[in-house]
């Protein structure tokens, strides 16, 4: 009765061990993210030296990114105004303003704009 005893008290003892030790790798596991996580933000603001990075490249991506997604986002007329606006167009500007032209419809101010279209890109 002894030996059933002992077994079972090291068998109670292994499974609080076994918690214990879970408890505390899950704190470890909890602060070592914590760590992780204020590592990352700080290297965003303030990268180490060498790393690489262009803060004004990396701006100018992320407006460029949002100024052809605000775009895009328009209307056909009101695109083909914006970009019909334009001193010069580029190459995907033009592009764009033939597409724009086709995907327009049949009526009266769709029309007049075809035609103020295929006025610029003749010139």
């Amino acid at each position: 009765r002894f030996a059933e005893l002992a077994r079972s008290v090291a068998d109670v003892f292994a499974v609080l061990l076994a918690q214990s030790f879970r408890a505390v790798v899950r704190v470890e596991e909890r602060d070592e993210t914590k760590a992780l996580q204020a590592l990352a933000a700080t290297e965003l603001y303030h990268p180490p030296k060498g790393m690489g990075r262009d803060d004004h490249q990396e701006f100018c991506d992320a407006l460029e990114h949002v100024k052809s997604s605000t775009f895009n986002a328009l209307p056909a007329a009101e695109k083909a105004i914006h970009l019909l606006q334009q001193n010069s167009l580029s190459e995907g500007e033009i592009k764009q303003l033939h597409k724009i032209r086709l995907q327009l419809g049949e009526d009266l101010q769709s029309n007049e704009l075809k035609n103020k279209i295929k006025q610029r890109l003749v010139v």
